[in-house]
């Protein structure tokens, strides 16, 4: 997943805020960050794709960026 900002200050914010939080010990979910210009850049694997949606879509959910920095 790509996620535009406005420029990669604010790309690189986000990326170490991500970073910081690992995933939990029993997780079959692992990511990957990246920033490529002003683009967060973000690639979920998951073991089980049945099992593991609804944790995504909550994630997802939960995903607000406050660009007014």
């Amino acid at each position: 997943m790509t996620i535009p900002f406005l420029n990669q200050r604010l790309a690189h914010i986000a990326c170490n805020s991500l970073c910081a939080d690992p995933e939990p010990p029993r997780s079959t979910v692992t990511k990957e960050l990246s920033v490529s210009s002003n683009e967060l850049r973000v690639y979920l694997k998951m073991q089980c794709c049945k099992m593991s949606m609804p944790g995504l879509s909550n994630r997802m959910r939960t995903l607000t960026v406050d660009q007014n920095v």
